[in-house]
């Protein structure tokens, strides 16, 4: 059953013809539309017209739209133009109806799961791309990702994007960057630093929402203005207590990427693409006991290592098994 249209939208909206509704956001409206002429079907993501002298939310909208239009990469969106129609301001993009990846974490899909990795691996790829374009996304959640058969995610929404700091400004400090509280990274949240880590951050919370369906440090402004008050540390119930299924090098990857402490991330998307993709030829060769649900990954050659035999105690001297690194030494020895 399709959804009826607006009664705001006039007939046309310049070359298209406006067929049924989509979705809204906080700004927006998208709609499924037909080109007049070439009968193409398109996505029309079209501005509230109670903002259209918000120059604020103008400048973004179309500024996004722009990006988006630059952007050549197969993780995403399409932007075939924009324009003003009966006082309307437009973008007319590729149209893909297959939902969100928002849509599938509510509805606990379990397919979702099954198809976690190409769906990870994508969404990186899409978001190492922008960075070596010079930009940041900074609104990087499930929401701004459609899912594209066979699995291919495929990202939108760049109406937040700011330029990537160069060296010298590293942590740039910017007057106020609005987002989605429980993906933006603490320096964000409290300093309004921005960084490749930023996005690093969302990264990895969306890819721990897409195996275990939870939020690594909550939801609410309370919960996450507790969590990262730390500073540091592992979330309160780990990726592996959600979803016991998932290997330790990848929970230890995820978990890089959403330390509270920026300096404790991967310093760029890139990398943790890089750690990703090598997953199948690496095997996990440290695992911390201090916390049984959380794997500490040490990425290695999955090729055996050979280990010298030990050497033989000293003629009347007792061996001694050293104990772990994790147990202090008691005055007089072990």
């Amino acid at each position: 059953m399709q959804t009826p249209l607006d009664n705001w939208l006039p007939a046309r909206i310049g070359p298209y013809v406006p067929l049924r509704f989509i979705r809204s956001g906080g700004f927006s409206s998208i709609i499924a539309a037909r080109h007049e002429k070439s009968g193409q079907r398109v996505a029309l993501r079209i501005l509230f017209p109670r903002y259209k002298f918000n120059w604020g939310l103008r400048h973004n909208f179309l500024h996004g739209a722009k990006l988006l239009r630059s952007l050549n990469h197969p993780n995403w969106l399409v932007v075939m133009e924009s324009g003003k129609s009966h006082g309307l301001i437009y973008t007319a993009m590729e149209l893909i109806d297959s939902g969100t990846l928002g849509n599938l974490i509510l509805e606990q899909a379990e397919t979702l799961r099954n198809h976690a990795m190409p769906v990870m691996l994508g969404a990186a790829r899409g978001l190492s791309h922008l960075h070596a374009r010079g930009w940041l996304h900074l609104d990087f959640k499930p929401e701004n990702v459609l899912i594209k058969a066979p699995w291919q995610p495929i990202l939108i929404d760049l109406d937040l994007a700011r330029r990537l700091p160069r060296k010298r400004e590293k942590g740039k400090r910017v007057r106020r960057v609005p987002g989605t509280p429980a993906y933006m990274a603490p320096e964000l949240l409290q300093n309004h630093r921005i960084s490749e880590r930023s996005d690093v951050f969302a990264f990895g919370v969306t890819c721990f929402e897409i195996l275990t369906f939870h939020k690594p440090w909550g939801t609410t402004p309370q919960e996450l203005s507790l969590a990262y008050s730390k500073r540091e540390g592992q979330p309160p119930l780990t990726l592996r207590y959600w979803n016991p299924t998932v290997s330790p090098a990848l929970a230890g990857i995820i978990h890089r990427c959403i330390q509270l402490n920026p300096e404790d991330r991967y310093p760029t998307i890139h990398m943790a693409l890089r750690d990703l993709e090598r997953i199948g030829d690496q095997t996990l060769v440290h695992s911390d006991p201090k916390d049984p649900l959380f794997d500490t990954v040490m990425l290695r050659s999955a090729a055996p290592v050979s280990t010298p035999p030990p050497e033989s105690p000293e003629p009347g001297r007792p061996q001694m098994t050293p104990k772990p690194y994790w147990v202090k030494k008691q005055p007089g020895g072990y």
